[in-house]
């Protein structure tokens, strides 16, 4: 299963233009400072608008690894080799308004952004879940999230994932940036089957009839099926990744 999907993911993506390529590192490095993740908004705003709806985007954009500079704000594992993560990211256009995600942020239980979590479970540990999804901007979320994934052949890896979101103003839009991390690997019973890096960060700039939503994970992830994989395979599977959970939010929201 794992070779058939693999093979289906494995082509070549383009690489991210340098400019957003640069904004999106940036983005992560500067995710505490306001007045700076503010301005980052602002150009991906204008960004998304130029050139989103490019179907390269949906299909998965390469970005360049992210180095100590860019993760100064948060714990790196030691021993991590960071030149070992690949990233991807992908532009979705959502039918729904960023309160309407941020609003699935707040609930404790986030099994729904994929059905092969078994756990995930969300512990909010500064901001208030009440009014976080109608909040000003600047208003923050901070959370600590434990995470068990199942795979094939009954494996699970569990986790620990720090995701926080953040409210800004882009240039008048309301937009929602989100960044994830890992700080310590998990692996599975027999430690062959390991998630070792995750990195993420995520915009969703409202629109008249939703919000723009472009995503980016960075992942090293360590299998027994690692001698299956090309180069371009795992990069695919992250990409594949980004598209399911971008097509799982909006299912989530449409029942809703």
């Amino acid at each position: 299963m794992i070779l058939l999907l693999s093979l289906a993911c494995a082509k070549e993506r383009e690489p991210a233009p340098p400019d957003l390529d640069q904004l999106l590192r940036a983005s992560f490095r500067d995710w505490e400072a306001p007045d700076e993740i503010a301005v980052h908004a602002v150009d991906l705003a204008v960004w998304l608008v130029d050139s989103g709806g490019d179907p390269a985007l949906w299909d998965g954009l390469q970005v360049s690894n992210l180095d100590d500079d860019d993760l100064v704000s948060v714990e790196v594992p030691d021993g991590v080799d960071l030149s070992m993560h690949r990233g991807v990211t992908t532009a979705f256009q959502s039918a729904f308004p960023a309160s309407a995600h941020a609003a699935l942020a707040v609930e404790p239980d986030q099994r729904w952004t994929d059905p092969a979590f078994v756990r995930y479970d969300r512990t909010v540990i500064e901001g208030d879940p009440a009014t976080f999804p109608d909040g000003g901007d600047g208003e923050l979320l901070r959370t600590s999230n434990d995470v068990e994934k199942s795979g094939a052949f009954g494996i699970r890896i569990p986790c620990v994932l720090r995701k926080d979101y953040r409210w800004a103003d882009a240039a008048g839009a309301r937009a929602l940036v989100v960044r994830w991390w890992l700080d310590e690997p998990g692996c599975s019973d027999n430690g062959k089957n390991c998630l070792i890096q995750s990195f993420g960060f995520e915009i969703l700039v409202d629109r008249p009839a939703g919000a723009h939503r472009l995503l980016t994970n960075w992942i090293e992830v360590r299998t027994e099926a690692d001698a299956l994989l090309s180069e371009d395979a795992r990069i695919g599977l992250i990409a594949k990744g980004n598209q399911d959970l971008l097509e799982e939010t909006e299912r989530t929201l449409s029942e809703r």
